[in-house]
């Protein structure tokens, strides 16, 4: 007995026609008739009448009809689900930072999708704090996120270390402060800041550092929009704390080295108490694999 013989010989009962049901599944009234007798072979009933080019149930015919509505209904919810289950399987919900994303994504994401390109991937753009609690609530299925070296992370989570950055002022290259190649925090005085909002660990870090040395910073604006914060540092005197990879090649806007240099790493983190997706455990082991 297979699927496709419970499907002929419900269609045949819901026509009560063996044409009709060809028809309608578009396969030949011999084969739906074969399929049929060999139902009825096999558990040595009959499971028609046929008289007067009219066709009837028996009573072995009725009961074999509610087992085998129940079978195919089954047997469609079966097939139904697990295409569900793969098409979730290829799509991975990731949180980047908006300044990661910048530099750090496209890279990273053009190699992976050349060896997978049905992956989907959907991206939560709020800072590292955020993310890190994104992925703690089981939120997203993956982060890549900067951290302290020294920061604890939660015991739930699993990471990979991918790469480095370090924190610079930056300033438009007219600015006052441009002239300097290194400065510090002090040396920053009233200038007006833009700072990420309190999600992100550029923030959270800064502002730890501002009361390290009890300053007042003179803060202007918190964004994560970070072409916003480019044009405001390019067209104003504004300064900002971002990742070194952002400004580096911008030539509208000079990178200053701290003094007290702030150094992170980028990390590859996830819940080890979460059933990922298979496209996020591709993707786990093929920044694994770039590391080798």
């Amino acid at each position: 007995m297979t699927i496709t013989q419970l499907k002929y010989f419900l269609a045949v009962e819901n026509f009560q026609s063996f044409s009709k049901a060809s028809k309608h599944l578009f396969v030949s009234q011999p084969t739906i008739s074969i399929s049929i007798k060999e139902l009825e072979k096999e558990f040595g009933v009959t499971l028609f009448e046929r008289s007067n080019n009219q066709l009837t149930l028996t009573n072995e015919g009725r009961y074999f009809k509610n087992l085998a509505t129940s079978l195919v209904a089954e047997y469609d919810q079966t097939i139904s689900k697990f295409q569900k289950y793969i098409r979730k399987s290829e799509k991975i919900v990731v949180g980047i930072p908006p300044m990661l994303g910048t530099f750090l994504f496209p890279p990273i994401f053009e190699n992976f999708y050349s060896l997978y390109p049905k992956v989907q991937m959907e991206i939560k753009g709020q800072g590292s704090i955020g993310n890190l609690e994104a992925v703690e609530n089981k939120d997203v299925d993956l982060a890549i996120v900067v951290v302290n070296p020294e920061q604890q992370i939660s015991q739930n989570l699993e990471y990979i270390v991918i790469g480095e950055t370090n924190l610079v002022f930056a300033v438009k290259n007219e600015h006052l402060l441009a002239k300097k190649e290194t400065i510090s925090i002090d040396e920053i005085g009233d200038t007006p800041l833009i700072l990420m909002n309190e999600d992100t660990l550029q923030s959270k870090i800064v502002d730890e550092v501002f009361k390290k040395y009890e300053i007042n910073p003179n803060i202007k604006i918190r964004t994560n929009q970070l072409i916003t914060i480019k044009e405001l540092i390019s067209n104003g005197n504004y300064g900002a704390f971002l990742f070194n990879q952002v400004v580096e090649n911008d030539n509208n806007i000079k990178s200053i080295q701290l003094k007290e240099p702030i150094k992170l790493n980028i990390i590859l983190v996830w819940n080890k108490n979460s059933t990922l997706p298979n496209a996020a455990n591709n993707f786990i082991e093929f920044i694994k694999s770039t590391k080798q």
